[in-house]
């Protein structure tokens, strides 16, 4: 089995309403993102930051991340999935690169 890199992706939305519009295109966001080799591990709303959307992602070693990054955003699957979404309602994005430890369930 190939190695993998995570990356754990929190967007943080203007409302909680467009953080539960952005939520919903993450349903869409787990299918697209196979189509170019990234894996999503889950899918998370903060109990303390309703504003918050939180995803666990991972992608093989073989390319950046930021090479995996620009295949999806200019996918026909990632633009169908925005499509309908106001993009001023994204504050920020944070992302964190993490490798699992031996003995992790994901490694």
């Amino acid at each position: 089995m190939s190695q993998r890199n995570y990356q754990l992706r929190t967007y943080t939305l203007k409302t909680k309403e467009s953080a539960l519009q952005y939520r919903d295109i993450w349903y869409d966001h787990v299918e697209s993102l196979k189509v170019v080799g990234i894996q999503t591990h889950g899918i998370f709303i903060p109990v303390d930051c309703e504003e918050q959307v939180i995803a666990l992602v991972s992608y093989n070693t073989d390319k950046t991340v930021e090479e995996y990054t620009l295949e999806y955003m200019n996918s026909e699957g990632f633009k169908k999935d925005v499509k309908d979404f106001d993009i001023s309602n994204l504050v920020k994005v944070e992302t964190r690169e993490m490798t699992a430890i031996k003995g992790s369930p994901l490694q």
